[in-house]
């Protein structure tokens, strides 16, 4: 060994083993009782505690037994992990004695106890909610236990509670005198005003679905989703008509409010149920096209419920909306505050976008809850925000670094940090941020499951990998949308059977994401198996930057 190292030149380092890290090792041992007269043999472990590699295997075979060793690095190995790793190598070996010639990752190689732990007792999350409830129908209620309070306000307008339900009721009707039914599909591009949670309401009052619209999103973008979606009415304003693809849908303009004032302001009774699609949301898609999500409204209410709980929310709060609605997490943003009694501030597209106006704005309004990337937060640090220590902060979108975690943790009264895929109700894990001091390297984790949605860590085989291992990660539960619009093909490709969840026709999704399950039951995030990346918290198919070049 020695002169194969002198031969290849290899650098040598006082702690790396050269060429190999791990080693097996299979040693025949004498096992004949030898008679020594009156005197008696003891048979004594002489080895020393130092791990010459990180891990070694040793195996001494006797006639009757194979006795295993496992030696390892405790710098690099907990002594639970190598416990675990010694019944992987039993479950292992018990499986190959019994089928041979299978697919070596088709074999279970987790304990009965591991792999509980794993599939069922770290997904334990299911919790009561109002499942029979829609978003719209929960405001409702919350409309007459706080109808005079301040639901939300933009730069010019405060609107409160029943002046935002009286409006909606009459939108939504004007919404189905205009042609529209149950399950159609409505586009929304506004401004960041009062009026845009108006039209967000009445179109889920209405029993239609929305397809959020970005009036800064190239004409050619909203062309292939209008194209797509073909919705019967497009709600918006009569400023931002130079901004929208041609189309033969409907306009109902939504600051022209006397074309819908005479409509009734009681709660309309149309067809709407948890499984109706609350809104139809486009992201990126391989083939050059943007692919339509669609999510439930029993979904939403799932994260909504769960939300409230983890990180929280009182009719003393206000949050501050920085969101486009063409990027999911702006659900929690809207939705969440008017729920339970909180108050909203809108900020508009340029205040979002510009540091020194989102600074001037949370001076201003002094907001309890802030959600956004973590590129708006280094946004802001950049302008040298000083924080706000009343500020509840949710990060989302992309992976959170823990150096930033580290400077906004010293800067707010807590951090939350939330995971969640387009196909899923906005966030699918959830986690509060605690930090290191002395650990700022990586990623913060992204937590567990929320209510009502589980998580698997599976192999190519859809074999769970053990705890500590590289997975890709399924998500299954109630915040599963209903696939993918038009493209039957594609949801069947990504919304897969369930095969460990008791519910007959359970669903999981696949994510595309390579994470590792730690030994706390929490998710580290990884990579992704794909090509797909994620900029200022968008997700982005190369493939499509690659179809429109080409």
């Amino acid at each position: 060994f020695d002169k194969i190292i002198e031969i290849m030149k290899v650098a040598r380092h006082p702690n790396i083993s050269p060429l190999f890290q791990v080693m097996f090792n299979l040693l025949s041992m004498y096992d004949e009782e030898i008679s020594l007269a009156d005197a008696i043999m003891e048979k004594e472990d002489r080895r020393g505690n130092v791990a010459q590699f990180d891990l070694s295997l040793h195996v001494y075979e006797s006639k009757k037994t194979l006795n295993c060793v496992l030696e390892y690095n405790i710098n690099l190995f907990k002594r639970d992990r190598i416990e675990r790793m010694a019944e992987h190598f039993q479950e292992l070996v018990k499986s190959l004695m019994k089928h041979p010639d299978q697919k070596i990752r088709k074999i279970p190689i987790l304990s009965s106890q591991e792999k509980n732990r794993v599939l069922k007792e770290w997904n334990t999350t299911k919790t009561c909610f109002q499942d029979d409830k829609c978003i719209h129908q929960l405001f409702e209620e919350q409309v007459i236990k706080s109808p005079l309070s301040i639901a939300i306000q933009d730069d010019h307008h405060q609107v409160t509670y029943r002046e935002l339900n009286e409006k909606a009721n009459q939108l939504a009707r004007y919404i189905h005198q205009s042609g529209a039914v149950e399950g159609s599909l409505i586009a929304i591009c506004a401004d960041r005003t009062t009026d845009l949670l108006v039209a967000l309401l009445a179109v889920m009052k209405s029993g239609c679905t929305y397809i959020p619209l970005d009036p800064i999103y190239p004409k050619d973008r909203l062309a292939l989703i209008m194209e797509d979606g073909k919705p019967v009415i497009v709600l918006t304003e009569k400023k931002l008509i130079p901004y929208l693809p041609t189309t033969d849908a409907k306009y109902i303009f939504i600051e022209e409010t006397a074309a819908y004032a005479n409509e009734s302001s009681e709660n309309p009774e149309f067809n709407v149920s948890p499984e109706t699609i609350a809104y139809l949301i486009y992201t990126s898609g391989s083939t050059g096209k943007p692919k339509g999500v669609q999510i439930q409204q029993r979904g939403l209410v799932n994260l909504i419920t769960s939300m409230a709980k983890k990180p929280g929310i009182s009719s003393q709060d206000l949050m501050l909306a920085v969101t486009t609605i063409s990027f999911d997490i702006a659900v929690l943003e809207l939705y969440l505050p008017i729920l339970y009694g909180a108050g909203i501030v809108i900020a508009t597209q340029e205040t979002s976008m510009n540091p020194e106006l989102l600074i001037k704005k949370i001076e201003e309004c002094h907001p309890t809850i802030l959600q956004a990337t973590p590129v708006t937060f280094r946004m802001l640090n950049s302008s040298e925000w000083k924080g706000l220590k009343t500020l509840k902060i949710i990060c989302g979108g992309e992976a959170l670094p823990k150096e930033l975690a580290y400077d906004l943790i010293h800067k707010c009264k807590e951090l939350w940090n939330g995971y969640g895929p387009t196909e899923t109700s906005v966030y699918s894990t959830f986690e509060k941020v605690e930090i290191d001091e002395y650990d700022r390297t990586g990623y913060v984790n992204i937590g567990k499951p929320i209510n009502n949605t589980f998580v698997y860590v599976l192999n190519t085989e859809f074999q769970p990998v053990p705890i500590g291992y590289p997975g890709e990660l399924f998500i299954g539960g109630d915040g599963l949308g209903k696939g993918y619009f038009n493209l039957p093909e594609m949801t069947s490709e990504k919304f897969l059977p369930d095969p460990y969840s008791p519910i007959p026709g359970a669903r999981m999704y696949r994510t595309g994401d390579l994470v590792l399950l730690l030994d706390n039951g929490k998710l580290e995030f990884l990579n992704r198996v794909d090509s797909q990346v994620k900029i200022r918290g968008f997700r982005i198919e190369l493939g499509e930057i690659e179809s429109v070049l080409t």
